[in-house]
């Protein structure tokens, strides 16, 4: 973790260890790095999630199709990775996405690119899927937001930095969470990164689209989508 006060640090290893105590190992604990396994567990704990992505649809949000596509796509560019790795990293994943199912789930908002909603991953049809997907989870989600940002913002504080912003309700200190290609990520707890990143989340939510005007963004390019076929 980069910045981290030796207090940080031992407040975030007892968050870490608590959630595996609580989680039941699965199949691909052995075959990811323990860094996925890391974020997961952050993800679990956590009360409050702001994610920001400018090029991609975040991980908690993306369908099974759209996951492997763009798993497999990233694997065969960097390392080839076996079938196996690709499934498992798939599955690890759908996982983490049942936070979404929890009574108790975290409050979550997420900016994303819209580029990321005209990028076809896969092909045309994994994207028209993801995009119910998202319409889905707005409709049967009151903890979660979504804004969608527009091309033409000409001072975009997060282009290319995709950033998840965790909380945890005063239980450990707040954390950024910065994904890289290779997976691992790096982090943030140094007080004033924080508050740097959490400046200019709040800077792009506000020359975001509202979520009604999200949502029917969203709605429409499904629809132009469905007039392509």
């Amino acid at each position: 973790m980069v910045g981290a006060p030796e207090e940080s640090r031992t407040q975030i290893g007892k968050l870490t260890q608590l959630a595996r105590q609580r989680q039941p190992r699965r199949m691909y604990s052995d075959t990811l790095p323990g860094a996925f396994r890391r974020l997961s567990d952050h993800e679990q704990d956590a009360t409050e999630l702001y994610y920001s992505d400018s090029e991609l649809i975040p991980g908690l949000l993306q369908t099974e199709s759209y996951a492997r596509a763009l798993i497999r796509t990233a694997r065969a560019a960097s390392a080839g990775g076996e079938p196996g790795d690709v499934e498992a990293r798939v599955q690890f994943r759908l996982d983490r996405q049942e936070l979404l199912r929890r009574p108790d789930a975290p409050y979550m908002w997420f900016v994303i690119g819209e580029a990321a909603l005209r990028r076809p991953i896969g092909h045309n049809e994994v994207l028209r899927e993801q995009l119910g997907h998202l319409l889905d989870l707005i409709e049967r989600h009151e903890q979660l937001v979504i804004q969608v940002a527009p091309l033409d913002i000409v001072d975009h504080p997060l282009l290319g930095c995709p950033i998840q912003i965790l909380r945890f309700g005063g239980i450990a200190p707040d954390i950024v969470h910065q994904p890289t290609f290779i997976g691992a990520g790096v982090y943030l707890v140094d007080e004033e990164d924080i508050a740097e990143c959490s400046r200019a989340f709040d800077r792009l939510k506000a020359v975001s689209l509202g979520p009604e005007e999200s949502r029917v963004y969203i709605v429409k390019r499904l629809e132009g989508l469905e007039n392509e076929r």
